[in-house]
């Protein structure tokens, strides 16, 4: 797990000045959210395109393993399903959850 674990400092060399105070933002920030949702002030549709623009390296170039390949790609997109769309060389590829692993470069 070691090998696969990473922080926000580590990814964004940013230091979040209080852990808690964070985490108490992030889950008000997700009620908030989840409170729109139930009273359809926000629809679903626009929940999954805003999602799909925050996409940790969406359209950048990143490696990826499926099975035993490793291959780069770039992240396009998760649908209603939660099916990734990734652009290969060979095109676009779909994939379900835990069928490809992002590698950490």
């Amino acid at each position: 797990i070691a090998e696969k674990a990473s922080s926000i400092f580590r990814e964004t060399n940013y230091t979040v000045p209080s852990l808690e105070n964070s985490c108490r933002e992030i889950i008000n920030y997700i009620t908030k959210r989840y409170i729109a949702l139930e009273k359809q002030e926000i629809s679903h549709e626009n929940l999954l395109a805003e999602y799909n623009e925050n996409l940790f390296l969406r359209n950048q170039t990143s490696k990826y393993r499926a099975g035993d390949e490793i291959f780069e790609a770039k992240i396009l997109r998760i649908d209603e399903d939660g099916k990734l769309y990734l652009e290969t060389n060979d095109g676009v590829t779909t994939f379900y959850f835990k069928e490809v692993e992002f590698l950490l470069q």
